[in-house]
């Protein structure tokens, strides 16, 4: 079993200030404008998958799209322990984020987390063509430093006496007076030169007889970012429809500062998931027995941040007859210690109803209405939950409808108080209307803006 380094808080310190003899040198506010918001002083905590282990040091954003999270390199070994994508907590100055082990490389002591959710301000590593390095170069190197155990993005500056090439990656020598004894315990971080060009990042260092060598690798660098970006654009085909797609049928909404407002007392100690306010009947949600208020968290390992599309698509990507794990948190107002706890069912993969762009239409010459079933993901997106059955209104244009207030995203429930379940009722029954001059038809229907309170609309047949 792998054990590491105790976990330590650590701190962003945004006023980075070059370390040397004491004097300020000009290319250091352009090495902080590059990496102030791309590196971050982090500490870990496995919470999930083998052992609970824990880690520090520098994080660098290697990928980052503001949407669907964040991919953040770790300068610290976090082993997996045989246990695929374990998860973790990492400490970042603006918070705890949920992550998941990516990959790891023992050699150069490398890891890669995937955190679920995008970090505000952060900006992704920038690396061009390996820049070229001669002795008598000046460069800056970004590590963490440790300062009342705190750890914090620092620069220190070195001057390169020779450079060479080995194993791991380039070779910088220098002297030993860059206080080799003040950068103990942190052998990793990033390499630039002074122009702002990143060398690469620092996998290694020694000291023998005063002469400090630090090994610097892009390549790994520079396979690390290519590898997650592959990795993302994966992670987007994944959520294509599968061959036979699932769904789950619940309306829910984003676990963010408007849903947390109305809980009361302790809220779930997570950033994200999809927050269920209501279930459909017959769904796969309400068989499985879920709850108003459960906060889903991940489906098959896919975390849930979004609204109903966002979780459907994820549902839609798996395939009927499949096994599908659903992580959530519910309240338990009965247990000892009363709280949220995390719980796990297993579902068995449904096969999706029709949804709207798969359904049929019909355009009705007289009445200038289109009108289509009324889907399953047309009930969660108008809030409709109960057993009410109809056509509802694609489009609509100037016409007898128009003229009496329809529009469209209306439910026709009924016409002169015949059912209109489906699209061939629908036809039958307003298939004389237009021989109808001068007479008043009634209409059940539900508008859009007074879902799940019909109303009764009568209208003058001209």
């Amino acid at each position: 079993m792998h054990r590491i380094l105790p976990a330590l808080f650590v701190v962003l310190c945004l006023a980075v200030t070059a370390v040397s003899s004491g004097e300020d040198k000009p290319a250091s506010a352009l090495i902080l404008s590059a990496c102030s918001k791309t590196v971050v002083g982090i500490s870990c905590v496995r919470e999930a998958g083998g052992e609970q282990a824990s880690g520090f040091g520098l994080g660098t954003f290697i990928d980052w799209d503001g949407k669907t999270g964040t991919f953040l390199l770790v300068h610290n070994q976090l082993y997996s322990d045989g246990v695929d994508n374990p998860r973790y907590s990492v400490y970042l100055p603006g918070g705890v984020k949920v992550a998941r082990l990516e990959t790891f490389d023992s050699a150069r002591k490398m890891s890669i987390l995937r955190l679920a959710e995008p970090v505000a301000d952060a900006v992704s590593v920038k690396l061009a063509a390996t820049p070229s390095v001669q002795a008598g170069d000046e460069l800056y190197l970004v590590y963490c430093l440790p300062q009342a155990f705190n750890y914090a993005p620092a620069i220190r500056i070195l001057v390169a006496s020779s450079v060479g090439s080995g194993k791991k990656g380039q070779e910088i020598i220098t002297d030993a007076d860059v206080a080799s004894s003040a950068f103990s315990g942190s052998t990793s971080g990033l390499v630039y030169k002074a122009d702002g060009s990143l060398v690469g990042m620092l996998v290694s260092l020694t000291v023998v007889n005063d002469v400090v060598t630090y090994v610097c690798s892009h390549d790994f660098l520079s396979s690390a970012i290519s590898d997650m970006a592959s990795k993302k654009t994966e992670v987007k085909q994944e959520l294509k429809p599968s061959e036979k797609p699932c769904w789950f049928g619940a309306l829910t909404s984003p676990f963010g500062k408007s849903v947390k407002s109305v809980i009361k007392g302790e809220k779930p100690s997570v950033d994200y998931g999809a927050v269920v306010s209501a279930v459909l009947l017959d769904s796969p949600a309400e068989k499985s027995k879920f709850r108003v208020m459960d906060v889903i968290t991940e489906v098959n390992g896919i975390r849930a941040i979004g609204d109903n599309s966002d979780l459907e698509l994820i549902f839609a990507s798996l395939l009927e007859g499949s096994d599908i794990s659903v992580s959530f948190y519910r309240f338990n107002a009965q247990a000892e210690d009363v709280g949220w706890e995390l719980k796990t069912k297993t579902l068995k993969g449904e096969r999706r109803p029709q949804i709207l762009s798969e359904t049929e239409r019909y355009s009705d010459p007289f009445l200038k209405a289109e009108v289509a079933p009324f889907s399953w993901d047309l009930k969660i997106r108008s809030y409709i939950l109960d057993r009410f059955t109809g056509v509802y209104i694609t489009k609509i244009e100037d016409g007898v409808l128009k003229t009496f207030g329809f529009q469209e995203g209306a439910l026709i429930v009924k016409v002169n108080n015949v059912n209109t379940p489906d699209i061939q009722s629908f036809k039958t029954a307003v298939g004389s209307l237009s021989t109808m001059s001068g007479k008043t038809v009634e209409f059940l229907v539900c508008l859009p803006d007074g879902y799940n309170r019909p109303l009764y609309k009568k209208i003058l047949i001209p």
